[in-house]
């Protein structure tokens, strides 16, 4: 943009700090410098062309447009120049980035938003040109902030600058908004509570139904869509509170903690995730699984627990601890009357930790889940008669299995029983998919028992085990030598 200065004078008092001076740019000059000895001029002559200082005589022309020195055209001029004070003026109680976004806000009426998304494409600009500017000086800056290196800086900035980007764009970029999020958040309790609702009366149905067993697996399987249900439905409603606040919670100010701790208390989050954990509980109390159940049952408590675990770091993150003039807060320690000449001071009883009730009753879950399930395994043994050691967990579980293959080996026990109605008819088809899972057995271990069964409790002729093996494409001869 060409600037023409003609005459232009600006006098403090008795001292002339532009004495008639004029010049003209080449319209296509890209970047100018302006050169002199302190007290010249430079800056009064800067404070004139960004219309912060009104010359006593004059005139100045930006490109095609002559400058007037009336207010409306002043407010004007400043809101379409940019400026960088000698001395900064930024405020020291502000970030960068809300320190580049206030004049867009105070000066353009531009939203929190939008400023905001201003101020980070500005700031990205500026770190790109910082970058360009002092990469070939790189080498004397690595010297000069030893330990530190002139790349590790850049990267620092970048780093800062993407955080507050994700922060700022995180509601956009997932098509949200707070009006919709607030929305959302009390459309998924009422939901929540109508499923509360609904899962009471089927609890109801369950003890009171004298039903045939088909009938009563129908409401089995009712409740345990209703408990899965209710757990996405929370764990929705709890994205839609943090959403607008971004990943790194360590970066939110105090009173926005304060407004996540008022939405998740008023909620009811921390009530709801206790609830849907004893609902489980009483799930497991009332009901007999089938093995495939199982399961779909520890994927549940392993989702849950983990999301909990999610919301628990979340709490802790925005918790902050009560002055002791705040309610809630605990109270002052007080000296009591000791011996003679002595007092003794008793310390407040500590908070604790957020949601502890929760891990409380999701150990109950798990216990629960492990007892019934280690029960009814052992059931599917002793209703055939096999009598195997007792087992709670995995490892005793692949003790029996393995203690019980020894002793027909060395009793010359006939295994058809245990191997054909027992092992492949139920635990292989019933409850594998539980059985295989990590926090079980595992799938090499089970492979491991599988193969152990199907290959050292065998009796009979090569034919029955043929046919014994044929799902697993081998036949037995190719195992075993056949002796003459």
């Amino acid at each position: 943009m060409k600037i023409a200065v003609q005459s232009l004078t600006k006098r403090y008092g008795t001292h002339m700090a532009l004495d008639g001076a004029s010049f003209a740019t080449p319209a296509d000059a890209g970047c100018l410098v302006l050169l002199g000895p302190s007290g010249s001029g430079k800056s009064t002559l800067l404070r004139v062309l960004g219309s912060l200082l009104t010359p006593d005589a004059g005139e100045v022309a930006l490109g095609d447009e002559r400058l007037a020195w009336n207010e409306a055209d002043t407010l004007r001029q400043r809101r379409e120049n940019g400026f960088v004070f000698q001395g900064f003026n930024l405020f020291p109680h502000l970030s960068a980035l809300e320190n580049v976004a206030l004049p867009l806000r105070a000066v353009h009426t531009r939203t929190d938003e939008d400023a905001r998304r201003t101020a980070l494409d500005t700031l990205k600009t500026a770190i790109d040109s910082l970058e360009r500017r002092y990469v070939p000086r790189s080498t004397f800056l690595d010297k000069a902030r030893y330990p530190q290196t002139f790349a590790g800086t850049m990267e620092e900035l970048r780093d800062h600058h993407l955080m507050s980007y994700d922060r700022t764009y995180l509601i956009q970029t997932q098509g949200v908004r707070i009006s919709d999020l607030e929305s959302q958040i009390s459309t998924l309790s009422l939901r929540l509570d109508t499923l509360t609702i609904e899962r009471n009366k089927l609890f109801q149905d369950l003890a009171e139904s004298k039903r045939s067993v088909a009938a009563m697996r129908e409401t089995i399987r009712k409740l345990a869509t209703n408990l899965q249900a209710k757990d996405r439905l929370l764990f929705a409603m709890v994205d839609s509170i943090f959403i607008p606040y971004g990943k790194d919670l360590s970066r939110v100010g105090d009173m926005q903690k304060e407004a996540i701790s008022h939405k998740l208390e008023q909620a009811n989050v921390v009530t709801r995730v206790y609830d849907i954990a004893s609902d489980n509980v009483t799930f497991l109390e009332a009901t007999q699984l089938q093995g495939k159940d199982y399961a779909a049952m520890m994927d549940q408590y392993a989702t849950f627990s983990n999301r909990w675990k999610g919301l628990r770091e979340k709490m802790v993150a925005v918790a902050s601890a009560p002055t002791p003039s705040e309610p809630g807060a605990a109270p002052a320690a007080k000296p009591k009357a000791g011996m003679k000449g002595t007092s003794i001071t008793t310390a407040p009883v500590p908070k604790p930790a957020p949601g502890s009730e929760v891990d409380s009753i999701l150990a109950v879950w798990n216990e629960r889940m492990q007892k019934t399930f280690w029960t009814a395994i052992q059931k599917e043994f002793t209703d055939k008669g096999i009598p195997v050691t007792s087992f709670s967990d995995a490892r005793t579980f692949s003790e029996s299995i393995r203690s019980y293959v020894q002793m027909a080996k060395t009793s010359g026990e006939d295994p058809s029983v245990f191997v054909n109605e027992v092992w492949k008819a139920r635990i292989d088809k019933e409850w594998r998919d539980a059985l295989t899972k990590d926090a079980m057995l595992g799938k090499t271990e089970y492979a491991a028992l599988d193969k152990l069964v199907l290959h050292a409790l065998v009796a009979g002729s090569s034919p029955e085990l043929d046919e014994l093996l044929s799902p697993y494409g081998v036949a037995f001869t190719e195992l075993v030598p056949v002796t003459p």
